[in-house]
């Protein structure tokens, strides 16, 4: 099919270059400067683009117990905060005991939070990475790990931020046996979509542990150190525990 280009299906991309000029014009140059700080970069170069930010959960404690943070002014523990780090965190809240928590952006901006003595014209504090929160944990799929120990996978995987394995078992005849299924725990902010183990690529599940169940009122939520209930109750059929023989639901 002949078009209004001759036979020249490049010109329909850019009509103002190749339609209104003759072929002997001389192009515009670019306006682009290859050398200028908005190129690409090299191939192997590092740039704040590909630098990744890790935030961590930090915990501020006052160093007088029977005095938390939420005690004191709080303009003063704010200007406080800004002394020990200028650039604000991405979140601070008072905890359940009245000292803070402090979602930081990242491990620059925890370490300082981290050395930091005291909250000046408030009180002496203890910092420290919080215990759990600062842990994601996701769960892979690959024979090729079947065989290794849990410590020489996380020794593998120690450079991916990996801290801790554990193995998801099944019972075969009466044993239990390791299957192809790992948790992986990880000291990042969010599980990463994939991991590298070897020459392998492994996609990354978000691990969902199974709900605590009370052993004695055999309610979700809790364990029977804390239930509230002072009855026991019978884990088949749920009412006030009876003669075994006596349940409705045998």
């Amino acid at each position: 099919m002949e078009t209004s280009s001759g036979g020249n299906y490049y010109a329909l991309l850019d009509p103002g270059d190749y339609n209104h000029k003759s072929p002997t014009q001389k192009r515009k140059k670019s306006d682009i400067n290859i050398n200028s700080n908005s190129s690409f970069p090299l191939l192997g170069q590092k740039t704040p683009l590909f630098k990744v930010q890790c935030p961590k959960y930090v915990t501020i404690k006052s160093a007088v117990p029977e005095k938390p943070i939420n005690n004191y002014d709080i303009f003063l523990v704010s200007k406080a905060l800004e002394n020990i780090c200028a650039e604000p965190p991405q979140q601070i809240s008072f905890t359940r005991d009245g000292n803070l928590l402090v979602l930081t952006k990242n491990d620059t901006q925890a370490n300082k939070f981290l050395k930091a003595k005291n909250l000046v014209s408030v009180c002496p504090i203890i910092s420290e990475l919080h215990p759990t929160l600062n842990t994601v944990k996701g769960v892979i799929f690959t024979p090729s790990l079947r065989s290794l120990s849990d410590k020489d996978i996380v020794e593998g995987l120690r450079d991916q931020s990996v801290t801790d394995c554990q193995k998801i078992k099944k019972v075969v005849k009466g044993e239990l046996v390791n299957t192809s299924l790992h948790i992986l725990s990880s000291n990042r902010y969010e599980i990463p979509k994939e991991i590298k183990i070897g020459f392998l690529v492994c996609k990354v599940d978000p691990y969902i542990p199974a709900p605590i169940q009370c052993k004695n009122c055999f309610k979700l939520g809790h364990t029977k150190k804390h239930c509230k209930e002072n009855i026991e109750k019978c884990e088949v059929c749920s009412e006030n525990i009876h003669d075994p023989t006596m349940c409705k639901m045998h």
